[in-house]
C-alpha cells in the first residue's frame, strides 16, 4: 500500500443537499410550512342534518394532515382544492364551519382539536367523527389508481 493514500474524510457529494435540508426543515418547523394549497382530485363537502361531512380520497389524506400540522399551529391557514370543490381550513378558537359560496367550505380548527382531526386523515377509507370537534366527520374514499393514460388498473389506495 505504499504510495496510496486512505480516504479519512467523508464524501462531501450529498453535503449540500443535506445542509439544504436540515435548513428547510429548521425554517418549518419556527414558521410553518409555506406550502398553503394542496390540489385533490377529491375534496368535497355536506352542510347536513348529521353536521358536516368532509370527503377526501385515500391517496392525498396524509399530505392534507401534514399540511394542517405544519401550518395551523403556526396561525396560516390550508386550502385544499378538489375537481369540483375546495375545503379550507383557518386556525381559530372554536370550530365553525362556513359555506364561502357554492364552491368553498371554510373550516375553523381550534389548537386543540387539531391532533383529532389529523389522526383522522389516514389512507383507510371510511368514516370518522371528530371527538374534540362534534358535528365534524371526515369521510375518506378510496382513491382509485389510474395508467398513464387515465384508465383504472384495478388497483386502490384506503
Amino acid at each position: 500500500m505504499h504510495g496510496q493514500r486512505r480516504n479519512t474524510r467523508s464524501s462531501v457529494i450529498g453535503w449540500p443537499a443535506r445542509a439544504n435540508a436540515a435548513a428547510v426543515q429548521a425554517g418549518a418547523e419556527q414558521y410553518g410550512s409555506s406550502s398553503g394549497e394542496l390540489f385533490a382530485s377529491l375534496a368535497t363537502w355536506d352542510l347536513g342534518t348529521e353536521g358536516t361531512t368532509l370527503r377526501f380520497g385515500a391517496l392525498p389524506a396524509e399530505r392534507i394532515a401534514e399540511g394542517l400540522r405544519s401550518r395551523l399551529p403556526y396561525g396560516q391557514g390550508l386550502l385544499v382544492r378538489g375537481d369540483s370543490a375546495a375545503v379550507g381550513f383557518r386556525p381559530a378558537d372554536r370550530l365553525s364551519a362556513e359555506r364561502v359560496d357554492d364552491i368553498m367550505l371554510e373550516i375553523s380548527v381550534p389548537d386543540s382539536a387539531l391532533p383529532d382531526l389529523v389522526a383522522a386523515l389516514r389512507p383507510v377509507a371510511g368514516r370518522t367523527p371528530i371527538p374534540s370537534l362534534p358535528g365534524l366527520i371526515i369521510e375518506i374514499e378510496p382513491t382509485h389508481i389510474l395508467d398513464q393514460h387515465g384508465n383504472a388498473t384495478g388497483e386502490f389506495i384506503g
